[in-house]
C-alpha cells in the first residue's frame, strides 16, 4: 500500500498543477489574441510556439526582418520572462503561478545574433556523411532582449 505521506505530496502536487493551468488559462484568454500562433503542448507543463518566418515557404531561407518583429511581439505580449540562448535558438520562456506551467517561444537565433563558422569538418558517417560546424555567436541586438 501507498505511504500515505507519498499520496499527500503528489495530491498536492496535482492541485498545484492545475492551479497553475487556470492561472496560464485565464492569461491566454486576456493575451491569447495578440499572439499570432497559439501555443501548443505535448505534455501540458511547457507550451510552446515558434517566431521563425521564412520566406516564400522554403524552410531553408529564414527571414530575419519579420522574425525580428514576431520575436519583439512576443516578448512584448510575455511581459516578465526569461530569455536563454541555447545551441541555435533564443528561447523566451515564460512561469504561470508556481512555476509549473510554463510558455516557451523560440526563435532561430540567427534572427538575433551573427553566426559565424570557426571550423567546418566532414564526418563520414556509414556511406554518407555531413558537415559539422563549429561556430561562435556575435549577439548585437540586445534591445530586443530588453
Amino acid at each position: 500500500m501507498a505511504d500515505s505521506e507519498n499520496v499527500q505530496y503528489e495530491v498536492e502536487k496535482i492541485r498545484q498543477h492545475a492551479t497553475d493551468l487556470l492561472v496560464y488559462a485565464q492569461w491566454l484568454s486576456e493575451k491569447g489574441e495578440q499572439l499570432d500562433t497559439l501555443p501548443y503542448s505535448s505534455c501540458y507543463k511547457t507550451f510552446s510556439m515558434y517566431c521563425n518566418v521564412y520566406k516564400d515557404d522554403d524552410y531553408n531561407k529564414l527571414d530575419i526582418v519579420e522574425s525580428k518583429k514576431a520575436l519583439r511581439k512576443i516578448v512584448r505580449v510575455f511581459g516578465k520572462a526569461t530569455k536563454k540562448f541555447n545551441y541555435d535558438s533564443l528561447d523566451v520562456e515564460k512561469e504561470f503561478g508556481s512555476g509549473t506551467v510554463k510558455l516557451q517561444a523560440s526563435v532561430n537565433r540567427e534572427t538575433v545574433c551573427e553566426k559565424k563558422v570557426v571550423k567546418r569538418t566532414y564526418v563520414k558517417h556509414t556511406s554518407d556523411g555531413y558537415w559539422n560546424e563549429e561556430v561562435e555567436w556575435d549577439c548585437k541586438d540586445p534591445s530586443i532582449l530588453a
